[in-house]
């Protein structure tokens, strides 16, 4: 049996990989080795895990760099003890560090792509992107997690394996059971991005909705002190939630909020899994314009587009939530578009067991 590492930079890995492992397992002998970059203890393993541990701040790009050394040498000393026949490496700091290990060993290397490199600095996005390029250069294939990353790799062997949700499942007993009588806007996930969140709490004051946030996450404290400061009291903060209660999470709300920050090169071409998740759910998704996957939302009528920046625009998407003719339109484009794309992980994953196979 095919042994396939997973090379990752931190601890937990996040819940992609560890569905790629769970897809893998069943016809591999799989593991990874990741980074732990905090203070916080090991958790329990379903996988046998290499893992370095060495403190440097997430999202501290500088200390990271300078530590990466360490990272490398501590693969190449689990990397010949494990002695994998596939390494599949994620985001282009890892694709970076196994490419060069892969000079001293008999791996196959295939490059997980869940974000494209970028930079709000043009010369450091310069410098990533030429990295990255160098690195395919001993790279056999590429999983690329959006469709509309294609055009900017031009490798032959590739597979698109986007953010698929896994099959919904009701927990009546859940803590998310009971709905609100009011429509319910809700963001699901890590509460980032506080430039653009603030503006749909803004937007929603004139209306009869409620803003729930559903996640922790470093605007979440910030956005609480605008709301008390402000007298604002159709925000609703949930806290931290179990990926187990998902499923009543998105049962219980109306609209969900899937509007990232469009300056971003990288947000212009991804493709997130709220997409999927709505259309799992029959839900109204609010997305990003002037971005691929707001393109493709527009074009198909499968939920509607606004301008995560522009107030008005999101009052504007606001009062459409009203037209009970749109939203019924939107929600039978979903389930007829659901009919012609396998959107659940379980539907794709005899693809990505077969593309791991065949490397």
């Amino acid at each position: 049996m095919k042994k396939v590492i997973l090379l990752d930079s931190s601890y937990p890995i996040n819940s992609r990989n560890v569905r790629i492992l769970d897809s893998l397992k069943k016809n591999f002998n799989v593991g990874y080795i990741t980074w732990k970059r905090d203070g916080k203890e090991l958790l329990d393993e379903t996988y046998k895990s290499k893992v370095y541990i060495k403190k440097s701040t997430y999202g501290n790009r500088i200390k990271k760099a300078l530590y990466l050394m360490g990272y490398y040498r501590f693969l190449l000393k689990n990397i010949k003890e494990l002695n994998p026949d596939v390494v599949i490496a994620s985001h282009w700091e890892m694709l970076l560090i196994a490419s060069i290990a892969k000079s001293k060993n008999n791996y196959k290397l295939i490059y997980e792509n869940l974000d494209m490199p970028d930079s709000k600095s043009e010369i450091v996005k310069w410098v990533i992107n030429n990295i990255e390029l160098y690195a395919l250069r001993n790279t056999d294939a590429v999983i690329l997690a959006s469709r509309f990353f294609k055009p900017f790799y031009k490798k032959d062997k590739y597979l698109i394996y986007e953010n698929y949700p896994l099959k919904p499942q009701s927990h009546l007993d859940s803590n998310y059971s009971i709905r609100n009588n009011l429509k319910e806007i809700a963001f699901i996930g890590n509460i980032r991005h506080y430039e653009v969140l603030i503006n749909l709490i803004k937007a929603s004051q004139e209306s009869q909705i409620v803003i729930s946030l559903y996640g922790g996450g470093p605007s979440e404290k910030k956005l609480k002190y605008y709301c008390e400061k402000n007298n604002i009291t159709n925000v609703k903060f949930n806290g931290s939630y179990n990926f187990a209660d998902i499923s009543c999470i998105y049962e219980r709300v109306d609209y969900v909020w899937a509007a990232y920050p469009n300056e971003s090169f990288n947000v212009k071409h991804a493709i997130s899994n709220k997409f999927f998740e709505v259309m799992a759910y029959n839900k109204i998704g609010l997305f990003s314009k002037n971005t691929k996957l707001g393109e493709f939302v527009e074009n198909n009528n499968l939920g509607l587009v606004i301008d995560p920046y522009d107030i008005n625009s999101i009052t504007k998407c606001i009062n459409k939530l009203k037209d009970d003719k749109l939203i019924s339109q939107i929600r039978f484009n979903i389930l007829e578009h659901t009919k012609k794309e396998e959107i659940f992980w379980e539907s794709n994953q005899i693809r990505l067991i077969n593309f791991v196979e065949d490397v």
